[in-house]
């Protein structure tokens, strides 16, 4: 093959290597941040007489997942499920407060956590951004995912519809976050059957009394809406109370007071979710290390050869 052959191969892979060194240079704060820089980078698309040579050692020292990605070029970093840190699953009746508290637990962890965002049929309330407080669709756009099998868990609440899809979900944990659930009681079942293995954490309000003030003073619900809301309070309760369905109940009577018990309960967690990702940083500053020095030797000469 002539000198001048390599010229489109040689000019992709000096583009992946210096885009590869900018990163390496970033002071990133921690790893999220570096992975997901590096997952944004795609993959040459070599002639085969290269793929044979440079895609093994790429490969070898940057595994990539069983599938690949838009464009058909192979994911560049790939984490192992079980390096992933456990979703938090967020579970309690309407009005129980567990939106304060997740958005509480979000201003003080937002380096560590993600919130997955749920898809719903219902009409946005004021205020409500769409792909930020939900994902808004419609009924037969919904079905047509869920037959699709793109959604994780949902449910059916007052005619609306309400679930979890797999993408929002690997959106996190792209990013090495932990992932925030907030789902019913049928959302919780379905989850526990995945090999997710999430923390599930049960709020729930001192009493139906309070429970029905709080609902009354959103001045949203209609009596109709209302008692249904209510019905379906007592369902969860129920549920909640049942041993092993969930590993924390926190009784929200005082929001401070709440969020501090589900604090203390979640430190270690995210303790531990920060020292994996330093030491997932460190993995990988040392394959790109390796990458980049293999890529160099590789832009001036190919290997013709790698049989490991």
């Amino acid at each position: 093959m002539g000198k001048f052959s390599f010229l489109k191969e040689e000019l992709h892979l000096f583009y992946l290597i210096t885009h590869l060194k900018v990163i390496m240079e970033i002071k990133f704060s921690n790893f999220f941040a570096r992975f997901s820089a590096v997952s944004s980078l795609e993959f040459p698309e070599f002639v085969p007489q290269l793929n044979m040579s440079f895609s093994k050692l790429f490969l070898k020292f940057l595994p990539r997942r069983g599938g690949r990605r838009r464009g058909n070029h192979p994911q560049i970093i790939h984490m192992e499920t079980n390096s992933m840190p456990r979703p938090l699953v967020f579970c309690g009746p309407s009005g129980a407060g567990k939106s304060t508290l997740i958005k509480q637990m979000m201003a003080e962890f937002g380096d560590v956590l993600g919130f997955s965002v749920s898809h719903t049929t219902r009409a946005p309330r004021t205020g409500e951004v769409d792909g930020k407080d939900y994902y808004f669709t419609t009924k037969s756009e919904m079905e047509r995912s869920i037959s699709n099998g793109e959604f994780i868990e949902y449910a059916v609440f007052s005619g609306n519809m309400y679930g979890t899809s797999k993408m929002a979900v690997e959106k996190v944990q792209k990013l090495g976050k932990i992932c925030v659930l907030d789902i019913e009681r049928q959302g919780v079942i379905q989850i526990k059957k995945t090999d997710l293995n999430p923390h599930l954490i049960f709020i729930k309000p001192p009493s139906m009394e309070e429970l029905k003030n709080r609902l009354l003073s959103r001045g949203t619900e209609t009596m109709e809406s209302l008692k249904k809301r209510l019905a379906a309070a007592e369902e969860e309760l129920a549920f909640g109370e049942i041993p092993g369905n969930f590993h924390k109940i926190i009784v929200n009577d005082n929001i401070h007071e709440a969020y501090n018990e589900l604090k203390e309960y979640l430190l270690t967690h995210i303790e531990d979710a920060r020292k994996n990702g330093a030491r997932m940083n460190g993995e990988v500053l040392s394959k790109l290390s390796s990458l980049l020095y293999f890529s160099s030797l590789s832009f001036n000469l190919f290997p013709t050869d790698i049989s490991n």
